[in-house]
């Protein structure tokens, strides 16, 4: 067996089941899994081919970074070509693997689509434990937020029941101040001058084309912010080895995530490539609902002889000061061993139905790059971190290069205080406040605009004070 639903577990309604279909096969799915969970309970392994050798793919990740498992979408509406993990299960989804690129549709969209402006003192970019500190700091001094994620929920790598209450807590204390906006399944995808964002949001894509008539399927946020906080997180990298593309190789805190998330156990025989110390709560999680796990760490603790195996290798064994130099395949493409050298250079071939790698972490910085921030290598966190900001934004948690879930949550408190404080003393709020437009008591922005700003079903706006009204007499 290379891939299960576990009897427990996960954030799925087991109550209900819907009806996927992926490359013609019936998947057992319930409302809150992704077509990626989806297909690795069904113990689809293959999900497709590479555009020009024809290379068999599967599942690696089990977010916005999966590199692989690319689908096609043929209903409800089709889509061209989607990654299998952002992709949520609804009643009546039929997929297809790609073999190579995707089909346009060839019928009109029925969907509806718009937009809104909307002008906030402080945007915070992810709600993982960083960016919701961020946000509860700032909205408790009084100013507009808006919080932004891609995922459903919130929690971003928060995995366990009592990270997972503990974010639910915090986002429901946000919701509680009129001043913030939490906006789930949005997704941030530029970032331009003047702190001016573009984030897409799926408001209906996982009910279909809406819930009623004319409600948008993806609304568009053009986004003004007088300070910023990027709380983007960090993504695991992969390790370069042969055959590292090979459907069986996945991320391990991907691994993880299908686990504890959705209760799929991707595979029964899981080697687990481990150059951080992070890795061993994946094995931990995967022995505790029955795996046979073996893990292969190249840093050999001080003192400790070089090892050798003969025979069959017992779960739960640290093959310390060796390294995996490739993998072997079965006739569908699909990983069925790993070859793991030792210190001593002799290679063995461990039989797997999962490579999970641990290669370390990368802060997801493409926003503070796009935004003009600059990069330097920092021999601490073995990653490139943000060196100086172009623009008024603040970036927290593990997307600069934390690890610990209290240094991050302290470090998103930190920026948000801080981006609050900035905005209401920034040079907007002072012109804003000599013209009257803020409060004496309250950090808020109004307008004093007579005229009733035009409001049509595409398209709405929240106005702001013009730089034409607010320059200094």
């Amino acid at each position: 067996m290379t891939g299960s639903r576990l009897a427990s577990g996960g954030r799925i309604d087991r109550s209900r089941t819907l009806a996927v279909s992926f490359d013609g096969t019936a998947l057992t799915a319930h409302p809150g899994d992704t077509l990626a969970s989806a297909i690795l309970a069904a113990g689809i392994r293959v999900t497709g081919s590479s555009v020009l050798l024809g290379r068999a793919r599967g599942i690696m990740a089990a977010g916005s970074e999966e590199p692989t498992g690319i689908v096609q979408i043929d209903a409800p509406f089709p889509d061209p070509m989607r990654s299998a993990p952002a992709v949520e299960v609804l009643d009546g989804l039929v997929a297809a693997g790609l073999n190579g690129q995707g089909r346009l549709a060839d019928t009109a969209d029925p969907a509806v689509y718009d937009a809104v402006h909307h002008h906030c003192e402080v945007a915070v970019i992810g709600a993982g434990p960083a960016g919701l500190a961020a946000a509860l700091a700032a909205a408790r001094t009084g100013v507009r937020v808006l919080l932004v994620d891609e995922q459903p929920a919130p929690g971003g790598s928060l995995l366990t029941d009592a990270e997972t209450e503990w974010a639910a807590r915090l986002s429901a204390q946000l919701a509680q101040f009129p001043t913030v906006t939490q906006l789930a399944r949005t997704t941030v995808i530029g970032y331009y001058h003047d702190n001016f964002l573009i984030a897409v949001q799926r408001r209906t894509d996982h009910h279909g084309h809406g819930l009623t008539e004319d409600a948008a399927q993806q609304r568009l946020w053009r986004i003004r912010a007088a300070e910023v906080v990027l709380a983007t997180g960090a993504h695991e990298r992969p390790i370069v080895f042969a055959g590292n593309d090979a459907p069986g190789v996945m991320l391990a805190e991907s691994v993880r995530t299908y686990l504890l998330r959705y209760g799929v156990l991707a595979g029964d025989r899981v080697v687990l490539f481990a150059t951080h110390d992070d890795a061993y709560r994946v094995a931990g999680d995967l022995l505790a609902v029955g795996a046979h796990v073996i893990i292969v760490d190249p840093r050999t603790p001080t003192g400790q002889p070089a090892e050798s195996w003969t025979g069959e290798i017992p779960t739960g064994t640290v093959l310390a000061g060796a390294v995996v130099s490739g993998t072997r395949c079965g006739a569908d493409g699909a990983l069925i061993a790993v070859a793991v050298r030792a210190e001593d250079g002799v290679v063995v071939e461990v039989p797997a139905d999962v490579l999970a790698v641990a290669g370390g972490w990368n802060p997801a910085l493409q926003l503070y790059s796009q935004a003009g921030g600059t990069l330097e290598f920092s021999e601490p966190v073995g990653a490139f971190v943000p060196a100086g900001a172009a623009q008024r934004v603040t970036v927290a948690g593990s997307a600069g290069g934390l690890r610990l879930t209290r240094e991050v949550v302290d470090d998103g408190e930190r920026a948000g205080a801080a981006a609050a404080e900035a905005a209401a003393t920034g040079r907007l709020a002072r012109v804003a406040r000599a013209h009257g437009y803020v409060d004496a008591g309250v950090r808020r922005w109004t307008s004093r605009r007579t005229t009733r700003p035009t409001r049509s079903r595409r398209s709405r706006c929240t106005w702001w004070p013009s730089r034409a009204r607010t320059r200094p007499p």
